[in-house]
């Protein structure tokens, strides 16, 4: 008979409890991630729940990257399906990429971007945004100026952005590189606008590549919390296998037209809803999949860099700093000569003799 050991029987325990755990800081590293494997084995991380949202947010609170250092999510569906649990997974990350998710203008998850301290590079291209969208995700850093404490990458293309949007963005304290884009159709209409871009950005010393630029959006998931992000996802194929086979018994034929997909797809809905399936992240998917009021078909995108003068000044400071050293202290040199000149010494040769004597 195989007895488990005191210190499994804890992590059990505490896995099963995570409601009532107030804080992880100071657990070691490899007794956190061990409660964290507990939690997704024994089924307590299933739903975008508040018990699960407590549960990550104690280990990204006690173990930071080590937890999540980076995220990488193209699903409007896992979004969808978990987005509160989504943003509490991605809270303490340096490097995020949200790209081609369909956002829409009134996704939660925009507001949430200026808090998170670690966030380094940020990619949100082609997530239906306009303007709505990004004062969502601004206003609070323009009136407070505070949040974005870490962001040195944004990539926004395949948004529609104006000038005024670009304007706030430059002013973020760390940002080093932009990406961004035109709508082609916007452009055709003014074509003062990427003008009007290009004075703003020089302003805040931001100059257009003309070279080939290194890919800041390469993301992978990395820390514990990837092994929740595919259990997620096999979940959701599971989820997907049902919606399969209830469509396969109310069309057994599968002769379907695309008004029949149509109404199977709401039919399944309904039965999703019925039998909980989707539970409170219903109400987040009606949020999540809003989108902008009218689509860009094509758009031009443009890089800008940041150009920091103070590196010039240091390099110029390091080819010139022995001809600089060598002439200060000649300098010293010639003003000590001025300031103390020398005198002649005299001595009284009685005195000294009288010394002697002595």
């Amino acid at each position: 008979m195989c007895v488990e050991s005191l210190l499994n029987l804890c992590i059990k325990y505490v896995s099963l409890n995570m409601h009532l755990v107030e804080s992880l800081v100071g657990f070691p590293d490899i007794i956190g991630e061990q409660i964290f494997e507990a939690c997704i084995t024994n089924g307590q991380m299933e739903e975008d729940s508040p018990a699960t949202g407590h549960a990550i947010a104690l280990f990204g609170e006690a173990y930071y990257g080590l937890f999540m250092d980076s995220l990488e999510c193209h699903s409007l569906d896992m979004i969808s399906e978990f987005g509160e649990c989504l943003v509490g997974l991605a809270m303490h990350v340096t490097h995020l990429n949200l790209s081609d998710c369909h956002l829409g203008n009134g996704s939660e998850f925009l507001r949430v971007f200026m808090d998170m301290p670690n966030l380094e590079t940020l990619n949100i291209a082609g997530n239906d945004l306009d303007v709505e969208g990004f004062k969502l995700m601004f206003t609070r850093y323009k009136v407070f100026k505070n949040g974005f404490e870490s962001l040195q990458v944004l990539d926004i293309s395949r948004n529609k952005v104006n000038v005024n949007i670009v304007r706030i963005i430059v002013t973020l304290p760390y940002l080093k590189k932009l990406k961004v884009s035109m709508c082609d159709e916007i452009n055709n209409e003014n074509k003062n606008n990427v003008e009007e871009w290009t004075k703003s950005l020089k302003k805040a010393r931001f100059e257009i590549s003309s070279g080939k630029i290194e890919d800041d959006n390469i993301v992978f998931n990395s820390g514990w919390g990837k092994r929740l992000l595919e259990h997620w996802n096999s979940k959701m194929l599971e989820w997907q296998e049902i919606k399969k086979k209830k469509s396969q018994k109310i069309f057994p034929n599968l002769q379907q037209t695309n008004s029949e997909i149509q109404e199977s797809d709401s039919l399944i809905e309904k039965a999703k809803s019925s039998q909980a399936f989707y539970m409170q992240s219903l109400k987040l998917a009606q949020i999540t999949k809003s989108k902008s009021t009218q689509k860009c078909s094509k758009f031009s995108t443009y890089v800008y860099i940041k150009q920091s003068s103070e590196k010039k000044y240091l390099l110029k400071n390091v080819t010139n700093i022995k001809v600089q050293n060598n002439k200060r202290k000649m300098d010293f040199e010639n003003s000590s000569q001025k300031k103390i000149p020398k005198v002649a010494q005299t001595i009284d040769m009685e005195l000294l003799k009288m010394y002697m004597k002595k």
